[in-house]
Formats: C-alpha cells, structure tokens, sequence
C-alpha cells in the first residue's frame, strides 16, 4: 500500500513518518478498541467460551433500547439546536459586513475551544436554580422561587450541546456561504423569483453540502457527549450509550455489556463519520472540517439596514447571553464567597490564595493537576504531530481519487468515544497491573483522541501543495531528506504548529478517557474540576476553571493567529 509514497520525491522520509503514524494508530486505537468489543462475543470477562448471549440481551431488553432511542433523540434534537443558533449567524456573516462581526466571531468561538467541563460548570452558575439568571430575574420580578428550573432536565442538554456545537455550524456554512458565487440568485430574482423560492431552489442546493457537513460532525459529537450528559442530565431517565458504558464498566463491573454498547456505539458513530466526510468531499472549499473561525470578509460591502440590522442586534445579544455569560459567570464565581453559609457573596480572592498559598494546603494539588495536564497534552500531542504528518501522506499518495476510504480509517478515533478508548485501555491495563502505567495510557490515548485534529489541519494543506517545488528541489540535486526539511516541512509548518496548539488546547480538558484510566494519586485539571464539582465546591471549581480557560484561551488564540497565516 505504501509503495507510491515510496516512489515520490521524498519518499524515503514520508514512508517512515507513514510507518509511524500507522503503528502508533494500529497499537494504540485498534487493538484497544478491539479488545472492548471482543469483550462482547466472550464471557468471563473475555477469557471464556465464544457466546452472542450478551449481545442478544441488549437488543432485547426494552432498557437498552430506551438508551439507544434516548440517545439518538438527544443527539437528534441537539444538532437542529446547534443549526438553529448557527445557520443565522452564518448567514449574517457571509452576506453583511458591520462592527459585530468580531464579536460573533469571538462570542462563537469561546464554547468550542473550551472543554465541556467548564461549559457545564459555566451552566450551573448561570442557569442554576441559585445561577446568576434565576437571581436576576427574582430580582427584577420580585418572586420568591427561581422562574427558570431548566438543569438536570432535557432542556438542559439540549441547550449545552446547541451551545457547546453551534460554532461548527457557523464556521463551516459561513465560511463556505462567502465563497458561494451570487450570480445565479440575482439571476433568479430578474426572472421575478421571490426569496424564498430563490433560496430553496437556487442558494441551498449550493450550500447543503456544507450544512449536512456541520450537521453530521455536530450529531457525531452529541451522539458521543458524556460530561454533559453525565452532569447535566441529573439521572437514570437521561442516560446515554456512552454514560451507560461507563457505569457498566466501572460502577456494576459488567465488562460484557459494556463492551456490547460499545459496538452499538461505533457502529452508529461510524456511519456518521462516513456521511460527514462524504458531504465534506462535495465541499470545493478549503474552509471545511475543522476551521473554527470566519475568513475577514474583504468582499463582502453590503452594509445592513432596517430588518437586516435589528436581526445582527438580536443575534450578537442572543449568543452573547448564550455563549459568555456563562463563561463570564464562571470568572465571577471565582472572586467571591459567603462569609457565612446564608450570607450574601461578596468580593473575595479566597479561592485564588487557597489555590496558590502553601498554607492551606491545596496548593501541591493544583500544580500537580496543571502540571500533569501540561506533561500529558505536550507528549500527546509530540507522539500525534510526526503520525499526523505520515497519514496525510497516505491519503493525498495511496488513494488520490478516494481519499475518503484512508481518511475513514483514520478519522476513526472521532467516531469512537474517548470513554470506549479509555475502556480498552483499562483492559489492557490489567496485563501490567503491578507497574504504574496509568500516566502512560493516558498519553496513549491523548495522543489518538489529538491525532484527527492534528490530520484535518495538515491535510488540507498537504493537498494544496504544489509538487513542482518539490520537483525543482530534486532536479537541482537536492536529496528527499534535505528537499523534505528544507522545502515540504516548512510548507506544512504553520498547519502543523496551529493544529498542535489546537490539540494541545483539546487535551488539557479531555476528561472522558481520563476519567476511565487515572488512579486515585493521578490527577489532572479536568479531574479536579470533576471533583470540586461533584462536591458542591462551586466557588473552588470556578477559581480553577477560570485559570484553565484562560489557558485554553491563549492556546486558541495563538492557534487562530497561525491558522491565518497559512
């Protein structure tokens, strides 16, 4: 298969970097990911006799199909939230320039770039039944009882993942919607169309490619959510397939019906995988996948007026109450505090002292939870960036008119929930239980759940590569190695740099398989988090997740200031 990577310019650097990259996949994705499902097919815990008998009892049994329909429906219902709040921003900003255009784009890239644990901390603070909204509106109305009891409820999970997705939807259509000629449209409206049949019948035939695109990659991460579902959902009657596999696996130790969920789950994960990079084929864009931010519309000079600029007021005051106040209510949480418990909250720098002074003795678990995230997201991301580079080789060389078949297989990490990854690196585990490899596993696993990130920002620009550079390097006596480093590399150097930071950004809240792997002495920001606030310690939680979205911050902006120089 690797032969015409062979046979190219730089063949003999690129074929080794292909070599990594498919060794660290195989080692590190598949055969975990096959031992969880194997577990399926043999009892006693994957040592005994051949048996279908425990996938048979889930497809039979009425509660498993309550998880598996409750889960599409909340994944369902989620993606047409997040289409609903994106598709009028996209719209705005591919056909209107005005001044609200950096603060959509900065409201809309704040949910995204920060892990789901802050979004579900931000939520409690702010639409809890004592959050910011509810106080406010006792206030303004004078009631007694919170108006707005919207948590561990449907609409709460709805509303988180509408929220946490929506960017995907506005970035990908948007970004698409500017380059879309407008010829045809304007042909249509001298022909006496009205805008409404113009657009069924002119404007979204362009642009469904990249609506379906956004909607199948939005659906994939709903359909595969745990932190919010875990938090959130408050109960048994919101249980997903990914909650259901981790409380099998490590509450009710039922390995077997955990790992037959685990099959029900990445078979639907990856016909979806497969839809979404289909329809992101049909895309002739380069700003598909996963471009987070709108281009700087230098060619857009339609100046909104009347119901166009009411609309943009509307929007930027709807994801402003939607996407940064919570964000916004987490950093306020984090300077207050209650003198005492029935007291009012007042200014405070209390959890930030107890977070960095010695004497109350927290401090040693902050910087080791800062500093494990750190060590683990930089070897993660250092193992994923060089097999990032050899897969994309595979893909533009191996299978130049199919690249969606490589692109499949590895991708796959996407479709399979970091919780199954975390399981079968748990079963692994139990092969060398006596060493302390818990920390190891988890650069394993950042490093596979990073690597579809680090691959859809070099790909692209691998693809866009002229060869002729890397002919006229040859043919003036330069080797592969030389002509690689000296010409390919820095070519690819800005989309490699950007979608490290990016992923690094990733792994420092990657929760879910963390949550599977750490032992009790590990620990890690998110894990802290986890436990702040599963204690009800919201002020402490706020402290830390204010810090960890700072950070998170300063590694997306960095990423966006390199994304625009490619």
């Amino acid at each position: 298969m690797l032969t015409s990577i062979r046979g190219r310019g730089t063949g003999s650097i690129t074929f080794f970097l292909s070599i990594f990259g498919i060794m660290l996949l195989v080692p590190l994705f598949f055969v975990p990911v096959g031992a969880v499902l194997s577990r399926a097919f043999f009892s006693d815990g994957g040592r005994g006799r051949l048996t279908f008998a425990a996938i048979g009892s889930l497809l039979t049994s009425s509660y498993i199909w309550r998880i598996i329909s409750f889960t599409l429906l909340q994944a369902l219902f989620s993606t047409a939230a997040a289409l609903l709040i994106g598709l009028p921003g996209a719209f705005l900003l591919s056909h209107y320039r005005f001044r609200g255009r950096f603060i959509i784009r900065a409201v809309s890239s704040i949910p995204f770039v920060l892990p789901s644990i802050i979004v579900v901390l931000g939520f409690v603070v702010f639409f809890g039944n004592n959050g910011y909204l509810n106080t406010l509106l006792m206030q303004l109305f004078r009631l007694d009882k919170p108006p707005l009891r919207i948590l561990y409820t449907f609409k709460a999970i709805i509303l988180a993942h509408g929220f946490y997705n929506f960017p995907i939807v506005l970035s990908i259509v948007a970004g698409y919607w500017e380059q879309v000629n407008d010829n045809t449209e304007l042909a249509a409206y001298s022909l006496g169309s009205n805008r409404i049949r113009t657009f069924l019948s002119v404007t979204l035939p362009k642009i469904y490619p990249a609506i379906f695109s956004s909607a199948a990659l939005v659906f994939l991460f709903c359909f595969t959510s745990f932190a919010i579902i875990l938090v959130l959902g408050g109960g048994p009657q919101f249980t997903t397939i990914e909650v259901e596999i981790f409380r099998q696996a490590r509450v009710s130790l039922d390995m077997q019906s955990a790992a037959g969920l685990a099959i029900i789950s990445v078979a639907v994960s990856s016909v979806i995988l497969l839809l979404y990079i289909l329809f992101q084929s049909r895309m002739r864009s380069g700003t598909a996948g996963f471009r987070l931010s709108i281009p700087a519309a230098s060619e857009i000079n339609s100046t909104p007026a009347g119901a166009a600029r009411l609309a943009i007021i509307l929007y930027i005051i709807g994801i402003i109450v939607l996407a940064a106040a919570p964000i916004a209510s987490v950093v306020l949480r984090s300077f207050q505090a209650q003198p005492t418990r029935g007291a009012e909250a007042v200014f405070s720098l209390k959890w930030y002292r107890q977070l960095f002074a010695a004497e109350y003795g927290t401090i040693s678990l902050t910087a080791e939870a800062f500093k494990n995230s750190f060590i683990i997201a930089v070897s993660a991301v250092s193992i994923a960036i060089p097999a990032a580079v050899g897969l994309s080789y595979i893909t533009k060389d191996v299978f130049p008119r199919k690249p969606f078949i490589p692109e499949l297989l590895f991708m796959m990490p996407l479709a399979v929930s970091s919780i199954i990854l975390g399981l079968g690196y748990f079963f692994l585990s139990s092969f060398a239980d006596r060493l302390p490899i818990d920390r190891l596993l988890m650069v394993g696993a950042h490093a596979i759940i990073t690597l579809p990130f680090i691959l859809r920002s070099v790909l692209p620009a691998l693809q866009n590569m002229r060869p002729s550079y890397t002919a006229a390097s040859l043919s003036l006596g330069a080797g592969p190695v030389r002509t690689f480093f000296s010409i390919e590399l820095p070519m690819l150097k800005n989309a490699v740099i950007s979608g490290a930071v990016f992923a690094v950004a990733i792994s420092l809240g990657e929760i879910n398989a963390t949550l599977m792997l750490a032992a009790e002495q590990t620990i890690t920001i998110p894990l802290l988090l986890y436990r702040l606030i599963g204690s009800y310690n919201f002020y402490a939680a706020c402290a830390v997740g204010t810090l960890l979205i700072l950070l998170c911050t300063g590694l997306f902006s960095l990423f966006e200031y390199l994304r625009d120089k490619l």
